[in-house]
């Protein structure tokens, strides 16, 4: 499907003209059983208030990101040479991974591929993305990306779906998940495990190319189709996900990667935070509960926040999250998120 991408990402999605509902209209369709994929609410213009916060972060920190897309970009590369395939999960993932296709055609001079495909929660992958990437790259190595950790479904998605598709076709894939932002100590690959705000995570499809969020509803997808997305091009004057990437871009002739190092993984470590906040709060189904600066953000973007949990309200990686809950008249506490910098809850 189209983007408002230049030439740095291939999207194996179905555009489809779905009708998109008011957050209200979603929640009440969620707390029916019908899954959260099989619709999406309509995206409305950031506020001015929001963009000079996004255009701000991302100056402030745009050399830092540099340094982390260059850090994973060389892990990646040292790996898997010219044959590496970056396949981002949509939407969170794609900007990280055009950013690692140009900074290795920067570096290296060699252009890889880069797919953006999609994974949905109680749905898994789309295998008919996958069976075309590997037909169309018998010798390629993927390596899957997305933006940032936050609990981990997704990444307990992705092993559910690859074990089951490797079975299935006789493959062998690899299930792990490269990100720019690891606070949940789940990825081998990583730029930081600091619970960092990106700044894309301010925003929704107007820092992904003008897609929607991924879709898997029958109605519109067939079972040899991919999963399903909508152009919002409505939105195309608030546009900014080439400025973003071009900003990131401009800064890799300076990165600074001097660890290649990366932690262990702890799988235990985002369910022990996850308990406490469901114990200490209340929370009856434990998919409200969302740790992360980035899923704290698409939830005040795209869902009814009950509280926002902060660890301190004056650190610069939460400065976004104070606007958008303001413009949701959404309660913000100060609280002990141990490594995270942010926890949100959706109403029950």
């Amino acid at each position: 499907m189209k983007s408002s991408y230049k030439n740095d990402c291939t999207f194996l999605l179905k555009e489809i003209d779905i009708k998109e509902i008011t957050i209200e209209e979603k929640e009440k369709l969620i707390s029916k059983g019908i899954s959260y994929s099989e619709m999406i609410s309509k995206e409305k213009e950031p506020s001015k208030e929001i963009m000079d916060i996004f255009y701000y972060m991302t100056k402030r920190d745009k050399k830092e990101i540099a340094n982390y897309v260059g850090k994973i970009s060389e892990i990646l590369y040292k790996k898997n040479g010219d044959n590496l395939i970056v396949v981002s999960l949509a939407r969170a993932g794609t900007p990280i991974g055009i950013l690692i296709k140009r900074y290795i055609k920067e570096k290296y001079n060699k252009e890889i591929k880069h797919y953006s495909i999609s994974i949905i929660r109680g749905s898994g992958i789309d295998k008919n993305a996958l069976d075309y990437i590997l037909k169309n790259n018998p010798q390629g190595y993927i390596q899957f990306v997305d933006g940032w950790t936050g609990k981990g479904s997704i990444t307990k998605e992705l092993t559910k779906s690859i074990a089951e598709y490797n079975k299935e076709k006789n493959t062998n894939i690899d299930d792990s998940l490269t990100v720019l932002v690891d606070p949940a100590k789940l990825c081998k690959i990583y730029g930081t495990r600091e619970d960092f705000g990106l700044s894309t995570s301010c925003l929704n499809s107007t820092v992904s190319g003008l897609i929607s969020r991924t879709i898997f509803n029958k109605e519109y997808i067939g079972q040899e189709d991919f999963h399903g997305a909508k152009y919002l091009d409505y939105l195309e004057s608030a546009d900014v996900s080439n400025y973003f990437i071009d900003e990131i871009t401009k800064e890799f002739k300076n990165a600074k990667i001097t660890n290649l190092e990366c932690k262990e993984i702890d799988k235990k470590y985002a369910e022990i935070i996850m308990r406490k906040v469901r114990e200490e709060f209340d929370v009856k189904d434990i998919n409200k509960i969302k740790l992360s600066v980035g899923e704290t953000a698409r939830v005040l973007l795209r869902r009814n926040p009950r509280i926002v949990l902060v660890k301190n309200k004056e650190d610069k990686n939460v400065s976004h999250i104070i606007k958008l809950a303001e413009e949701r008249n959404a309660k913000v506490l100060e609280y002990d998120c141990g490594e995270y910098n942010c926890i949100s809850i959706i109403k029950e």
